[in-house]
């Protein structure tokens, strides 16, 4: 059984808005880069509006797709730069084991709570077998 893969719709919302963010860094590459030859970048000036360009796309993109995760109420699960990758516990599953984990800590603070209330009643009874202080001898 082969699924059907879904036509490309370009009449979407996300791609016109992907299509502004690139000429948004066409723009800022173009015009408000600084045109001085920088001592960076190669020293060309082309490789420096190319540089701006991209890291502007790069970083509209990354508030697109950050915007994009929290309207489905999720959020980045794996971060990774080439062969380093971590990924985040399931906020689901993470939310859990806290609970599991508070659960657990509840039981060990009546569980402790218990053998104070044993501990005092125990020296209680011990100050009562013991003549007062304050009366003499």
């Amino acid at each position: 059984m082969q699924g059907n893969a879904p036509q490309q719709d370009w009449n979407q919302p996300l791609v016109w808005l992907v299509v502004a963010i690139l000429a948004v860094g066409v723009v800022v590459g173009t015009l408000v880069a600084d045109a001085r030859s920088p001592s960076y970048a190669l020293g060309s000036e082309l490789v420096y509006r190319l540089e701006i360009g991209a890291v502007t796309v790069g970083a509209m993109l990354f508030v697109l797709t950050t915007l994009r995760l929290a309207s489905y109420g999720r959020t980045f699960t794996s971060f990774g730069a080439g062969p380093v990758k971590t990924e985040a516990d399931d906020p689901a599953r993470a939310m859990d084991a806290a609970v599991v984990e508070v659960e657990e800590i509840g039981a060990r603070v009546d569980a402790l709570g218990e053998v104070v209330a044993k501990l005092l009643e125990r020296v209680d009874a011990l100050e009562r077998r013991l003549p007062s202080v304050d009366t003499p001898r």
